[in-house]
């Protein structure tokens, strides 16, 4: 369990980075922006650079940790860590949600994010 991957951490952080996308955009975009209170009927807004930069470099962060954990384990074992990881950022975003005065709804989106992220990034850390 000595290799440590610099290419299952760029991919990794670049599919979480896309899941993150896909996540706030096709699967949750109307529910998400409803509870945050964003009206959506002009269309999306113009996604700032700024943000998009440091979600990407989050992203990455999390690759690492989640690679460092890995290494060279088995798919069984990168699916363990990374969940392990996922269920960890799920738990701190749930616990700041819950006492939000937004909808649970919104809370359980937020959370299910780094959750099903974190399994990605374990899988793809098994498999580089």
């Amino acid at each position: 369990m000595d290799n440590f991957s610099y290419v299952a951490v760029l991919i990794g952080g670049i599919a979480f980075f896309a899941l993150g996308a896909v996540w706030y955009s096709f699967l949750f975009q109307k529910p998400w922006a409803a509870d945050m209170g964003i009206d959506m009927s002009d269309g999306p807004a113009k996604p700032p650079v700024g943000p998009l930069a440091g979600t990407f470099v989050v992203a990455l962060i999390v690759a690492y940790i989640v690679e460092f954990f890995v290494r060279d384990g088995d798919l069984g074992f990168g699916l363990c860590r990374g969940a392990l990881v996922g269920i960890a950022m799920a738990a701190v975003v749930a616990q700041n949600g819950f006492f939000d005065q937004r909808p649970n709804r919104l809370t359980w989106i937020n959370a299910g994010f780094p959750l099903v992220g974190g399994i990605l990034v374990g899988v793809i850390a098994s498999a580089l």
